[in-house]
């Protein structure tokens, strides 16, 4: 899910990821760190844990911070706010939203399992609104709670009403669906067309709509 995601960030921003294993592959030209942990040596010394990262990672002044290996909305609270890293919750505020992927090893499929948003609850603890969670029996991801925080910090951030936020994403569906079509598959291909549409949206989307054949 992070290797489809994460060419739709721009260009000019930098990305730095952490994790216990390198999986992630972006596209070439985007100023990304990736980090991984390390563990000890038998002599228990060189270990490089994943709160060492963190802290590493804010010194590099970053436009996105990326944790790999959770499993479930709730264990990203755990993890980030429990030991090794210890985050405290004031800082968990700059988190609005949680991806979760599920893979079904009976048939290999991989599912998004659920979406969630980080609200303040009482106190200031974190709590999860979950948005959107997979249904076993219809194979889709169903609703579950309205947004509480994604849209308005989507309206502050990205300087767009909600007309021309959805204008976005159906202009990014419609890439999408375009990509697919053509058989445009790679990690860089695909990141050079969305970071072409970040520079040109419109020369992109009459491409698109015309249906045109492109040499990337």
């Amino acid at each position: 899910m992070l290797n489809a995601l994460m060419p739709f960030m721009p260009a000019n921003q930098r990305i730095i990821s952490m994790e216990d294993t390198r999986e992630l592959n972006l596209p070439e030209f985007l100023h990304w760190i990736p980090l991984t942990t390390r563990p000890p040596n038998p002599r228990g010394e060189g270990e490089v844990s994943m709160l060492e990262l963190v802290e590493n990672s804010l010194r590099m002044r970053p436009d996105r911070i990326v944790v790999g290996e959770v499993r479930r909305a709730h264990e990203v609270i755990d993890r980030i706010m429990g030991p090794p890293m210890n985050i405290p919750g004031l800082v968990m505020g700059s988190l609005p939203l949680i991806v979760v992927q599920h893979m079904n090893r009976r048939t290999g499929q991989r599912r998004t399992f659920e979406i969630a948003e980080l609200v303040k609850g009482e106190g200031g603890t974190p709590e999860l609104n979950i948005l959107y969670m997979w249904s076993a029996k219809t194979d889709r991801v169903e609703p579950v709670s309205p947004s509480i925080r994604v849209k308005e910090e989507l309206e502050l951030f990205s300087g767009m009403n909600e007309k021309e936020i959805q204008e976005d994403l159906r202009g990014k569906q419609r890439i999408l669906e375009w990509l697919l079509k053509h058989d445009i598959r790679s990690v860089d291909d695909v990141g050079k067309i969305v970071t072409e549409y970040y520079v040109d949206k419109d020369t992109v989307l009459d491409l698109v709509e015309g249906d045109k054949d492109v040499n990337i």
